[in-house]
């Protein structure tokens, strides 16, 4: 009786829902007990509302799509993997969920700024929750920025300009109305991810 209900534990297809941390929406994997999540890069910048469990954002088909993508490519390896009597775990899961991408040898430059900002705002910073929220609509600020100014949420990271940082402080002080000191924050963290990485 235990065997079998061991057997089918194993058997249990992984689960995806979506969720927004800031504007940026996520990818959460759940699988034996296990969960994994990664940014899509993808901003919500309407605050349109975002429907967890299918990856619907009511007014934004372009992000529907792309989110639908992920839980196709999910689905897909996991019907094909027991097809083939394939060794299924969590890590297999996220990198076929996250496609091409994932193989990618230099990272796109919206994660190495999600990377950038897991390290320093989740990874035991103890810092408070403000803070992190703070910093999160910094980096959210900067994402769109980005978006606007390359048109790409995959640009490769050795393909940003230096001058990027200049940029984002002309754009937030002249488009945004930001002050001079409010820009520099945010240019700082952009310097902040293209130095660390």
């Amino acid at each position: 009786m235990k065997n079998k209900h061991a057997s089918s534990a194993i058997l249990k297809a992984p689960r995806i829902s979506f969720q927004e941390i800031g504007q940026t929406i996520y990818v959460r994997i759940l699988f034996q007990g296990k969960e994994t999540k990664f940014s899509t890069n993808i901003i919500n910048v309407k605050g349109e509302k975002l429907d967890t469990k299918t990856g619907m954002i009511k007014g934004d088909s372009e992000a529907t799509k792309l989110l639908i993508a992920y839980r196709d490519r999910m689905t897909s390896f996991y019907e094909k993997a027991l097809e083939s009597n394939k060794r299924i775990d969590l890590q297999s899961i996220k990198i076929a969920t996250l496609g091409s991408s994932a193989t990618a040898k230099i990272p796109n430059l919206f994660e190495a700024i999600d990377k950038w900002f897991e390290y320093k705002y989740h990874n035991g910073s103890g810092l408070n929750r403000w803070t992190i929220e703070k910093n999160g609509y910094i980096v959210d600020n900067i994402k769109s920025f980005l978006k606007k100014e390359y048109k790409d949420y995959l640009i490769p990271l050795d393909e940003v300009e230096l001058i990027i940082a200049d940029k984002l402080i002309n754009y937030l002080k002249n488009e945004r109305g930001n002050q001079y000191d409010h820009a520099v924050r945010h240019a700082k963290a952009l310097k902040s991810v293209l130095l660390l990485l």
